[in-house]
């Protein structure tokens, strides 16, 4: 079940993914995206659909399809009440866009909170990348992580207008140490207010 729940998670990553080459390509006036292109993009997502379409190939042994279940073993999915941290992100390619992805997966094992890709794509940062910031700022701080892409002088704009934060990167490293960062704050975070409750209904050693 995790396993198609991560799945599915990665499909409408992809999804979004083309969704937004192709306003890229339609601002930019480019060629449309072609079918090719369109399975390039979502190529790993035919072998999901597989897998949904034959549930039961998921328990033979010897298939390969076995490998990405145990990978989710190693990899668990957060709790659905665990803490959020929320990305807008764009990156230059779409193989930068899937290395992050799975280094969040790791994170996210590692610190048992969710980190969800909540919009992004392909190319610079535009105005409407900020419109979404906005929206989950209502929510909890939400940076726009930019990666080897320009922003674009609309959207700088409307990001100082609303006080959206816009960071950039071209080290890979960075971008995660930025992101580990803010799951290592939101967990002595959740550890402060535990203390603060742990006061209020077990006294000290001082008696206070």
């Amino acid at each position: 079940m995790q396993a198609l729940e991560r799945r599915e998670q990665r499909r409408k990553e992809r999804a979004m993914l083309v969704e937004a080459e192709r306003m890229r390509r339609h601002a930019l006036k480019e060629p449309p995206l072609t079918e090719e292109e369109i399975r390039e993009i979502m190529g790993e997502d035919e072998l999901f659909r597989e897998e949904e379409r034959f549930p039961e190939t998921l328990e033979e042994p010897s298939l390969p399809q076995r490998k990405p279940k145990q990978r989710s073993k190693a990899l668990l999915t957060p709790a659905k009440n665990a803490p959020v941290i929320p990305v807008i992100l764009r990156t230059d390619v779409v193989g930068t866009f899937d290395v992050l992805l799975d280094e969040m997966e790791k994170l996210q094992a590692e610190f048992g909170m969710r980190i969800p890709v909540v919009h992004g794509g392909i190319g610079p940062v535009v105005p409407r990348d900020v419109v979404h910031a906005e929206v989950e700022k209502t929510y909890g701080y939400c940076p726009i992580y930019a990666f080897k892409v320009p922003v674009l002088p609309d959207a700088i704009k409307h990001a100082l207008v609303t006080s959206i934060v816009i960071k950039r990167f071209d080290v890979f490293t960075d971008l995660l140490a930025d992101l580990r960062e803010r799951c290592v704050n939101t967990q002595k975070l959740i550890d402060h207010n535990i203390y603060v409750r742990s006061l209020k209904t077990e006294p000290t050693k001082s008696g206070l």
